[in-house]
């Protein structure tokens, strides 16, 4: 996989506007086409990055896997996945404690933080800590795959060719083990928790699939299926599962969650396997600028704003009229430049360590 993909940098540009825009949805609530947009296409986000980071994941993987039926380097892998991804964590995370009393949420709470709650947290031991930055149960479900999937990947390696061979039927196997576990729980009359474990491995899943359908071509037989009309179904899937009796039921959302990975992964494809060949310079660096920062914005956007960015437009707006669109233009703008400024000082040193490691690495 190229080290810059448009398609890629597209697919977590969505994936983070979703999750922003679906965050300052309530303030922008009053605009109609918001009020629909934004709620039911937030629903998406953090979805699109389950699938994305299966296939991110998968793909050494698989590929190393297809050339010589060996398992990819663990250590490689655990260096790739730790200094991408623990560093920024523990700097944002360390920063909400040390500023929790200017954190509204935190305000709201009766019981405090301690510095033993910090270092469970830091470690993944411990939500307590959610209250700082309620996003971050995501990046607690990634870790845990981060750190199963290897295992699980190893043992396939046993039944290599028949595993390969029937990936696909394996995965679509699994989405309906996990869409009866979700039936299973509303029958018993007990609430499905999105921060269930369970409930969002299908994603992952799904993206595994992904990572060999890009690896293997396998698609060149149904070349317009997947190019032309794989987007449209997963569209259609998505606005007509938005439509159904489920709707009003308690058993909408089992369906609707497995309809709507399904209509990431049919997106996805689509995407994966139609290179596009016109695009816009200024397109592409906006696209490209949006996925470099994606992380950084996704992990601080929830405070930058909640904490900082919406008491002051409060204050403004009590003492002369904002108009909703420059204050919905506003938070954008102060929320990347400070995503930015966290990048370049945070995560892009510990990117930059993360190639330099992998380089001696791999010349040893």
């Amino acid at each position: 996989m190229k080290e810059r993909s448009f398609q890629l940098d597209l697919l977590r540009t969505v994936a983070i506007l979703l999750v922003v825009f679906f965050h300052f949805y309530i303030n922008f609530s009053a605009i109609p086409l918001w009020n629909d947009v934004v709620y039911n296409g937030g629903l998406l986000g953090v979805n699109f990055f389950f699938v994305l980071s299966g296939m991110l994941i998968s793909y050494p993987f698989v590929k190393e896997s297809l050339a010589s039926g060996k398992l990819y380097s663990i250590k490689n892998y655990s260096v790739n996945r730790l200094l991408r991804i623990i560093p920024l964590f523990w700097f944002i995370t360390i920063i909400n404690f040390l500023l929790k009393d200017n954190i509204r949420l935190y305000q709201m709470q009766p019981n405090g933080l301690s510095y033993s709650d910090l270092i469970k947290y830091l470690f993944f031991f411990s939500s307590k800590l959610d209250i700082l930055n309620p996003v971050i149960w995501t990046l607690r479900i990634e870790m845990l795959f981060y750190i199963i999937f290897p295992f699980l990947f190893y043992i396939s390696l046993r039944w290599h060719s028949i595993f390969i061979k029937h990936a696909h039927f394996y995965t679509f196997l699994l989405m309906a083990c996990f869409l009866a576990y979700r039936c299973i729980i509303i029958y018993n009359n007990k609430t499905l928790d999105n921060s269930d474990v369970i409930n969002n491995l299908e994603g992952f899943f799904l993206g595994i699939n992904l990572s060999f359908i890009v690896l293997t071509n396998n698609t060149n037989r149904f070349k317009i299926f997947f190019q032309v009309l794989t987007p449209i179904i997963g569209l259609l899937i998505l606005v007509k599962l938005n439509q159904t009796i489920f709707q009003n039921s308690i058993w909408y959302y089992p369906f609707f969650k497995t309809g709507t990975n399904l209509c990431i992964f049919f997106l996805f494809i689509g995407l994966l396997r139609n290179q596009p060949k016109r695009l816009s310079k200024k397109l592409v660096q906006v696209i490209s600028f949006i996925s470099m920062i994606s992380y950084s914005l996704y992990l601080i956007h929830f405070n930058v704003y909640y904490s900082i960015v919406l008491p002051f437009l409060r204050k403004i707006y009590h003492s002369q009229y904002v108009n909703i669109h420059v204050w919905g233009a506003l938070s954008l703008l102060i929320t990347f430049l400070f995503s930015f400024i966290t990048y370049r000082v945070v995560e892009q040193p510990f990117l930059a360590l993360k190639k330099r490691v992998l380089v001696t690495s791999e010349s040893r």
